[in-house]
């Protein structure tokens, strides 16, 4: 297990804003009908994604794990 110490106790905080016009469009590539001020089930999908190039990103469309200690989760 000592492989993984050095990924044990990582944690990640985000935070991001569910604006009005964002509701808007997840609604509109759904199709959705719906209307008003109560957030669509999976918009938290669109929430706090991660920021990085195309081109650092895995096969899970995740930011690509490596061995490095940088990597927050480890490449398994």
């Amino acid at each position: 297990m000592s492989e993984w110490n050095e990924w044990i106790g990582k944690n990640i905080m985000q935070s991001d804003m569910l604006s009005p016009a964002m509701l808007t469009r997840f609604r509109a590539t759904l199709d959705s009908g719906a209307q008003g001020d109560i957030a669509a089930q999976a918009i938290h999908w669109c929430l706090c994604t991660p920021e990085a190039a195309t081109a650092q990103l895995g096969e899970d469309g995740h930011p690509r794990r490596t061995d490095s200690p940088d990597s927050f989760l480890p490449p398994i």
